[in-house]
């Protein structure tokens, strides 16, 4: 999970779908109220309300903050909490970087909200040339030193790369942070050279945690997460400018002990009991991680596998190829307009 503060920031188009009813996904019309939700990071007060597209699942913040509030939604807790797996454990990219090296093996590379370039940093050898984009300068500094990479500090939309520049482009957990995600995709396919790959791991929405803890689902982190994807909509939105689908599945994230931990938060609030929001959680002692490792092992891992093997996993993994002639293109863009 990368750092996002947030990668690009125009909000214009939460407004947008609000106002109009429109998906910007599918094109679909009639979204309603799905869920409402509270940020548990730091257990405000406030309410989120998640509107739905009824046929590819598209959910979005009806409410959503204002670009220039979102700071302080974000954070150094919130930056230390969500880079620390990448930095600290070895093998935390395993999973997305074998499925990379399936279809790329070298080349230039380009990710989005690269952090402190932990995942760029996990590509072994001197057959890459890495790019990443960050909005932290001293994170991206970070990266520049530790992995190499040339980054650029700032908005998504407003970097200047060439067209046809890249063999590879990914976003891990940053997509649903950005205001414009279609026009981010869109950015990203004229990146890309004809036949390269753009990867992406988000929520899945349609996941079987999500359709059992609703609004204390953890994968929802509202507001910070403004958009919360299916896999249909995932690559619907990938299909309407021009991307060619090849594959959408899920992986064997999990999220049930947090979405657990903000259920019992929601009930303590309601009951007039105080609550700890999940930003000031400490490392707790040797007989709580004994405990919590012999949950995990009896009931989250279970889980976990059983949601994997009926295809509704905690995270959506997707991978899409920019068309290698520009005929396929139009043609996957008229086949999305005509939907």
């Amino acid at each position: 999970m990368q750092t996002v503060a947030a990668l690009e920031t125009r909000p214009q188009s939460i407004a947008q779908q609000s106002s109009s009813g429109e998906c910007p996904a599918c094109n679909g019309r009639g979204a309603k109220p799905f869920l409402r939700s509270r940020d548990y990071f730091f257990l405000r007060e406030a309410l989120y309300t998640v509107v739905r597209c009824p046929d590819c699942h598209l959910g979005w913040l009806e409410n959503a903050p204002q670009a220039e509030e979102m700071s302080s939604h974000y954070g150094n807790d919130y930056d230390e909490v969500i880079t620390a797996p990448g930095d600290l454990y070895p093998h935390h990219w395993d999973v997305v970087r074998n499925k990379l090296l399936q279809y790329v093996q070298g080349g230039s590379i380009l990710d989005l909200g690269c952090s402190s370039g932990s995942f760029l940093r996990s590509l072994k050898g001197q057959g890459w040339k890495r790019y990443g984009i960050e909005m932290s300068k001293a994170v991206a500094e970070q990266a520049r030193v530790s992995a190499g990479a040339e980054v650029f500090v700032g908005d998504v939309l407003d970097a200047s790369y060439a067209e046809n520049t890249f063999d590879a482009v990914t976003a891990f957990h940053v997509m649903e942070h950005m205001y414009n995600p279609r026009e981010v995709m869109a950015k990203v396919l004229s990146w890309l050279k004809p036949g390269g790959v753009f990867t992406i791991t988000l929520p899945n929405i349609d996941s079987l945690e999500a359709r059992i803890f609703g609004g204390y689902w953890f994968g929802l982190d509202v507001p910070r997460h403004l958009w919360q994807f299916s896999p249909r909509a995932l690559a619907a939105m990938a299909a309407s400018v021009g991307l060619e689908v090849v594959e959408v599945g899920t992986t064997r994230s999990c999220y049930l002990d947090n979405s657990i931990r903000n259920g019992i938060a929601e009930w303590k609030l309601r009951h007039g009991i105080s609550a700890m929001p999940n930003c000031k959680r400490k490392s707790p002692s040797l007989g709580i991680r004994l405990m919590q490792k012999v949950f995990r092992l009896s009931v989250v891992y279970p889980f976990r596998e059983i949601a994997v093997a009926v295809g509704t996993g905690a995270d959506l993994h997707a991978v899409f190829r920019k068309p290698e002639s520009s005929s396929k293109l139009t043609e996957l863009k008229s086949a999305s307009v005509g939907r």
